[in-house]
């Protein structure tokens, strides 16, 4: 997840956390110009811009990872939204097909939010979880970001 951050969308909810003048111009500068380079087999590549992401590693990372975040849960009306690091819990009570609708909606809330932030979920580590009597619940209508870049 860190490395799939765009600069531009980054450095726009910096601005909107009210992180301006000489500090923002500096995280600006620690994401924009860098550059890499890989070694493989004695082979070295050409040099290459750094396109997306915060270099990982480092507690500024985590600091920005979390400002790309922070609203992922703005627009989710009637669920519970959880982060830990770059992982997302979302859940809600399901008593009815109407609770289900609901958790269905704001399950598409968070995919439009990746779209628009250029960020993507990886669908291998979708885990449902009932606690319970609770059958199991079939959302057919999760989005997928699938292919998206």
């Amino acid at each position: 997840a860190f490395d799939k951050v765009d600069h531009d969308i980054l450095l726009q909810k910096v601005a909107k956390h009210k992180i301006k003048g000489k500090i923002g111009l500096w995280l600006q500068e620690f994401l924009n110009n860098r550059k890499y380079r890989v070694v493989a087999n004695g082979e070295m590549s050409d040099v290459q811009d750094v396109l997306s992401g915060v270099p990982q590693g480092t507690v500024l990372a985590a600091v920005l990872f979390i400002i790309m975040i922070s609203d992922v849960d703005e627009n989710i009306k009637s669920s519970i939204v959880r982060l830990f690091a770059d992982d997302t819990r979302i859940s809600r009570k399901i008593t009815s097909e109407e609770d289900k609708v609901l958790l269905q909606k704001d399950l598409n809330v968070i995919y439009d939010w990746a779209n628009k932030n250029l960020m993507k979920f990886n669908e291998n580590k979708f885990e449902q979880m009932s606690h319970g009597e609770a059958k199991t619940l079939k959302l057919n209508h999760i989005k997928h970001n699938r292919g998206m870049k």
